[in-house]
């Protein structure tokens, strides 16, 4: 890396001087250092060093310095990779919500007839979600790395201007504002993101046009939705626990075991304590937990969106509602009469 980052110069001092005002006689990195000088601390032949020999030389040496020269290009080349790689991953989530999605909502709109369905609806939905909604993910995830991209860049300057911000306090203020704002803005377009993907692969239309659908829908049925997704997203966060801590039992009947419970019969394996690898396997198991019910969570948001789109469509009536849905959309709260 620092081979291509810039230029390497020695510098070495001048004979008779003992400050830093003595360096001045430089030696440029490659070929075109010059030749031996009388006048420094320049070692004879030196253009004929190879690099390793140059940087030990300088290394065992009080007179020679080593400075390098970074090349702007190469910084600007890091700062598009780090764009890219925020975007990829952005696009990848969007992929996989599209993806789900449009399997799930096959499955809505099929009445909850498995029988209805098309063979192999999660293959349908990746082959509709590479043909024709790459460019809506391309988009909504692009916004998102947009607004990652600013708050990084945020970080760093938070940490260039730590000597300003304690002479300042109005400047630390307003720089926390900015963040924590920046961090709500995220937040929200991730939001919107997550639902205009269900859309996209509900109604196949473009970004734009999904997103503001999906406001549109969430607004409308606010309450239903909010009701609905308090008692779902308790279930899945008990349904997380409950593995955590399954988890957790499985790995403390394993410490009780007489292979880690017998320091004379088995002093390698031994378990001093237990407490670390059960909060361990706690946490492994809660992370792990997280990533498979995110499936859960975008089918439950599925499902409520493709609702709401039936009684938009239907004026009120849903047609392709589960008879199971409907007892329980009518239950969490009642649909509004009409002319209300």
């Amino acid at each position: 890396m620092l081979y291509t980052a810039g230029e390497r110069t020695y510098t070495f001092r001048t004979p008779g001087s003992s400050d830093d005002i003595g360096f001045s006689s430089l030696a440029s990195y490659g070929p075109s250092a010059p030749a031996d000088d009388a006048a420094s601390a320049e070692p004879a032949g030196w253009a004929d060093y190879t690099d390793e020999q140059k940087l030990a030389f300088c290394a065992s040496s009080a007179n020679c310095r080593v400075t390098y020269e970074w090349n702007d290009a190469l910084k600007y080349a890091f700062i598009y990779h780090f764009f890219g790689l925020l975007w990829t991953n952005q696009f990848i989530v969007g992929f996989g919500c599209v993806v789900i999605a449009g399997a799930i909502a096959q499955f809505y709109w099929a009445r909850g007839d498995k029988f209805e369905l098309a063979a192999l609806p999660v293959v349908r939905a990746l082959k509709n979600a590479t043909i024709y909604h790459l460019g809506s993910v391309a988009l909504g995830s692009f916004i998102v790395a947009v607004i990652q991209f600013i708050r990084w860049g945020l970080e760093y300057l938070d940490r260039k201007t730590k000597a300003l911000q304690e002479k300042n306090a109005v400047a630390k203020w307003a720089l926390c504002c900015v963040k924590c704002c920046m961090w709500c803005l995220e937040q929200i377009v991730k939001f919107i993101n997550r639902n205009a993907y269900i859309m996209v692969a509900i109604k196949g239309g473009g970004y734009c046009a999904s997103a503001g659908r999906a406001v549109k829908l969430i607004v409308t049925n606010a309450l239903r939705l909010a009701v609905v997704n308090v008692v779902g997203d308790a279930l899945i966060l008990l349904g997380k626990v409950a593995v955590a801590g399954g988890c957790g039992l499985i790995a403390f009947a394993m410490s009780n075991a007489e292979y880690y419970h017998d320091a004379e019969k088995y002093p390698d394996t031994y378990l001093a304590s237990a407490v670390l690898p059960i909060a361990l396997a706690v946490g492994v198991g809660f992370v792990v937990a997280q990533i498979f019910f995110a499936v859960y969570e975008m089918a439950v948001d599925t499902i409520l969106l493709s609702f709401c789109e039936d009684c938009e469509l239907h004026g009120g009536e849903p047609q392709f509602a589960p008879p199971i849905l409907m007892d329980v959309m009518n239950a969490a709260y009642p649909a509004p009469a009409e002319g209300k």
